[in-house]
């Protein structure tokens, strides 16, 4: 992953990185299965969001395990775009836009 998608995830707050993550989560199924990530993959990502989310949003956290979880949760992400990314089929102007880390 390219230090300008990781500079344009890591300066969200909470909020808008949930919609970043749910707008990513959204293109799984389609875009990122083109791009091998597996329906196993795809349900085992959106469970984390759904965690983190949850956290996020009903404070049912400390603010230790939180920000471990969510920071956990980020590089399973930026996993995920460094695949899609290394992909040779992936196109930063159609599918980086899409996925939201092309600015």
């Amino acid at each position: 992953m390219n230090k300008t998608t990781e500079k344009i995830i890591q300066s969200k707050n909470e909020e808008e990185l949930l919609t970043w993550l749910m707008n990513f989560s959204s293109h799984l199924p389609t875009i990122g299965k083109a791009f091998g990530v597996t329906p196993s993959e795809i349900a085992s990502l959106n469970e984390l969001i759904k965690s983190v989310k949850d956290d996020i949003r009903k404070g049912v956290s400390t603010e230790e395990s939180k920000v471990e979880k969510k920071g956990s949760m980020l590089k399973f992400v930026y996993n995920y775009i460094e695949r899609i990314e290394a992909h040779p089929g992936y196109k930063a102007d159609e599918h980086g836009k899409a996925f939201g880390f092309v600015g």
